[in-house]
């Protein structure tokens, strides 16, 4: 793919800055190209100086700073490809973010775009797509990818908050190299306790000066992985890669709607996941038959996609489940905002997610996750993913080349929907006691980012919002997402008829 780079126009980095602090950025065959841009609807009005003006302070505490630096591109090093430019101070000239404010006169619901954005029920339901939301967020001048960061004098953070007269729409944008998920809510929260008045409760930030997560990549043989050997290299890539190639051009129409799947619906599964394990636990005398609500409803996600797409029973079903490794080989009580999630894959044939009970599933995926969310486990997987990027450019694909592939990322530990960012509330909005959620605390959190999902049918579990429902992403081929609200459509009405 390099040799695509010397056909594009020569770009010029801007001219260094002699003040700026220069630290040397490691491990980028873990970081992702391209932006995050995440979205928060507030029922309240919120003060954008307040919020300016904490977010400035946060930048001033330590290691905070680093989060306004300037990524650039060295030409010395092949090993060290790329810095960040901290100014010593920020300032009109070269601001530690972007943050820009509108007011729209008049409600939300007068909106032409925002009065769409999706709102909580008690049914399954299909919300319609946050893409509806790009034209208010990106600018032509925006950076969108690692290349604009690096010949641009731009932050790497971007705000944009737009205030009717009785709502909030918070639009943050964040390049992937800097964070991921779990170090945004990270950075959020420290945001928060600066606004909160509570600057004692900002944890010490680790970034690229003390990168943990890298150096474990050296501390356990890649070979220990227990995946390191169901790589698919060579002429099987090839295969499946052609798979894919076939399959976006035959199903080229693919919708990415946000889900609201009701608390009633999960509870009542999850009793029975766990009822029914329980009885086999007993039966079999074992002490498996714990499952979280995630377990189930990645389990529940799993066999819906494979009973409306059909695969052959054959077929291997390859499962990834995105996770964050903080709490299990960080130390804790410091803010580790770099990306640092593996994967932990549940493989099986496809004829017992067809045979087998949604709990049989849901216990699958925890056990696949208990057994690879060591410290062991994860730096292996740490190591091979090294040696697959400096080899091929590329993290390793684990599986077969016939397999079924399904990827979802689950976001539920940020607990979004329970961010308290009340001191900026301007105005309140509606009467209090008749709102679920608290003041200046989220009611909607949708990601605007434009979904690339390399296999239909998996995406992002946002978590749980105050009233107890799960919001997720989906991508689905169009005639997938027909099917699927059928079944929706079933079980509001098996519900409404029994309640």
């Amino acid at each position: 793919m390099r040799l695509f780079n010397y056909l594009r126009p020569r770009r010029e980095q801007p001219t260094a800055v002699l003040t700026d602090e220069v630290i040397p950025i490691n491990g980028l065959f873990r970081y992702m190209d391209g932006t995050m841009e995440l979205a928060f609807k507030f029922d309240d009005v919120l003060e954008p100086d307040k919020l300016r003006q904490s977010l400035e302070r946060l930048l001033q505490i330590g290691n905070w700073r680093h989060l306004g630096g300037r990524l650039r591109r060295r030409n010395d090093s092949e090993s060290q490809e790329f810095e960040l430019h901290i100014p010593a101070q920020y300032d009109s000239a070269r601001p530690g973010f972007i943050f820009r404010t509108s007011e729209w006169d008049g409600s939300i619901t007068d909106h032409p775009v925002c009065s769409q954005l999706p709102r909580g029920t008690n049914n399954l339901t299909f919300l319609g797509s946050s893409q509806i939301l790009g034209p208010l967020i990106h600018r032509a001048e925006d950076p969108r990818g690692i290349d604009d960061l690096i010949y641009t004098d731009s932050p790497s953070l971007f705000f944009d908050q737009i205030n009717f007269s009785d709502a909030t729409l918070m639009l943050v944008t964040f390049p992937h190299y800097l964070m991921d998920v779990m170090g945004y809510v990270t950075f959020l929260n420290a945001w928060i306790s600066v606004l909160h008045g509570r600057e004692d409760e900002v944890p010490e930030c680790r970034t690229f000066i003390d990168d943990c997560v890298t150096r474990l990549a050296s501390k356990t043989h890649a070979e220990k992985y227990m995946f390191y050997y169901s790589a698919v290299q060579g002429l099987n890539k090839i295969f499946y890669i052609f798979r894919i190639i076939w399959d976006k051009i035959w199903y080229p129409e693919v919708e990415y709607p946000t889900v609201c799947i009701p608390g009633w619906f999960l509870n009542r599964l999850r009793k029975e996941a766990l009822t029914e394990l329980a009885l086999k636990s007993s039966q079999e005398n074992n002490d498996t038959h714990f499952v979280s609500e995630s377990d189930v409803l990645l389990a529940w996600l799993t066999k819906t996609l494979v009973a409306v797409a059909k695969p052959s029973e054959r077929k291997p079903l390859v499962l990834m489940n995105v996770f964050d490794v903080r709490s299990t080989v960080l130390p804790p009580k410091i803010a580790y905002i770099l990306n640092a999630v593996t994967f932990a894959y549940t493989i099986l044939p496809v004829s017992q997610v067809y045979t087998q009970p949604l709990s049989f599933l849901a216990a699958q995926i925890r056990q696949s996750l208990e057994k690879q969310r060591n410290n062991e486990q994860i730096e292996a997987q740490l190591a091979m993913s090294k040696i697959f990027h400096e080899k091929t450019g590329s993290p390793p694909m684990i599986g077969t080349r016939d397999m079924f592939m399904n990827m979802w990322s689950n976001w539920s530990r940020a607990n979004f929907f329970h961010l308290d960012f009340s001191p900026a509330v301007r105005n309140v909005s509606g009467a209090r006691d008749k709102r679920v959620n608290g003041l200046g605390v989220p009611s909607c959190f949708l990601n605007t980012t434009p979904m690339n999902i390399f296999w239909h049918g998996g995406g992002l579990i946002f978590g749980k919002d105050c009233s107890g429902n799960w919001w997720l992403q989906w991508s689905l081929r169009k005639g997938a997402k027909a099917k699927i609200e059928e079944l929706f459509n079933s079980i509001n009405q098996e519900h409404c008829s029994s309640s």
